[in-house]
């Protein structure tokens, strides 16, 4: 019996599960013996009490969207899926245009034998100048190459190790390191306002497959087709 889980609020959990309460004031933990532990529990400033893949919890209340080099991307909202080379689009932008609008664009190639992802090129888009960035390093500020560091207004540009860095103030933080990973951290007022193949940034997974117009799709490659970049013309074959 000393080894058996526990019943509480008419669930089962197994030995030393546990569990956070809707409201974030009190974890419990199954003991030996069928008992539960409860302690008290809260969030971090930084963090909001939520639910997350069926999960009660304390998450980060900013947003994070990630793109690996070899192209899966996982959205604000946990949604995954495998990008294919050869696509130009949009990662994420601001819907409406306000003054923390921005745009990123990725631009990724099958740049090696095989049709292997590669992430060539990132623009980044603000309301009074852009920014292109490579995962060498090199860097453009309005079409001009840029050494780095360097500053626009809020925005500051620099190297890292292995990588090179863009912030906005709290509001933004995008890295991209040599191999061509990306990764991007947003301030939580943006939740709901998002466009692009990051997602709407609204704590649901489930609306995450939808373009412009919020028609919902049935596959990742329709949608990563969906958010292309208009203004990156390709050719038609």
């Amino acid at each position: 019996m000393e080894n058996c889980g526990c019943f509480h609020n008419g669930r089962y959990y197994s030995l030393g599960d546990s569990l956070v309460a809707s409201d974030c004031l009190q974890q419990c933990t199954c003991q030996n013996g069928g008992s539960v532990e409860c302690t008290h529990f809260n969030c971090s400033d930084a963090e909001y009490c939520g639910l997350q893949e069926g999960k009660q919890g304390c998450f980060d209340r900013r947003g994070t969207c990630t793109l690996s080099a070899n192209g899966n991307l996982v959205s604000f909202d946990h949604l995954s899926g495998s990008v294919d080379p050869d696509n130009t689009f949009d990662l994420v932008s601001v819907c409406q245009e306000s003054e923390s609008w921005f745009r990123i664009v990725v631009i990724a190639q099958s740049c090696a034998a095989g049709d292997k992802f590669a992430i060539s090129a990132v623009h980044l888009y603000f309301p009074e100048f852009s920014v292109a960035l490579r995962p060498d390093g090199r860097a453009w500020l309005n079409g001009r190459a840029k050494e780095l560091p360097f500053t626009s207004g809020v925005v500051k540009v620099e190297s890292t190790d292995g990588g090179v860095l863009l912030t906005s103030g709290e509001e933004l933080e995008f890295s991209m390191s040599a191999l061509g990973d990306l990764s991007l951290s947003v301030h939580q007022k943006f939740l709901g306002s998002f466009c692009g193949a990051c997602g709407n940034f609204n704590r649901e997974k489930s609306d995450d497959l939808q373009t412009l117009r919020r028609t919902s799709l049935h596959s990742f490659s329709e949608f990563i087709i969906s958010w292309r970049a208009q203004d990156f013309v390709k050719c038609d074959s």
